[in-house]
């Protein structure tokens, strides 16, 4: 990424998102802490909600239907996506 100013947003579902301006220098690495919580549940005195650890990880049986999710989860309309993986193998037109 190029030098200077960067925002970063950080959401988490059912977290109130958090918007973190940032200042970005030539060659350094940039490490940020941000915490989530839910004024929803916790009020205006927001407390960090702290989540078990996780691993980022992929599989070839998964990876169609996060992208199906996160069309829908960002597309500027109401759309429905279908992972044609879940119907498996498709061979000249019969199942």
């Amino acid at each position: 990424m190029p030098a200077g100013p960067v925002v970063i947003e950080v959401f988490y579902t059912g977290l109130a998102p958090r918007i973190i301006p940032l200042q970005l220098r030539a060659g350094d690495t940039l490490v940020q802490d941000v915490n989530l919580a839910s004024a929803a549940l916790l009020g205006q005195n927001i407390d960090t909600v702290k989540l078990d650890a996780f691993v980022v990880a992929t599989s070839k049986e998964l990876e169609g239907a996060a992208l199906a999710t996160n069309e829908q989860r960002f597309s500027p309309n109401l759309k429905n996506v279908v992972v044609t993986d879940t119907f498996g193998d498709v061979q000249e037109g019969t199942f």
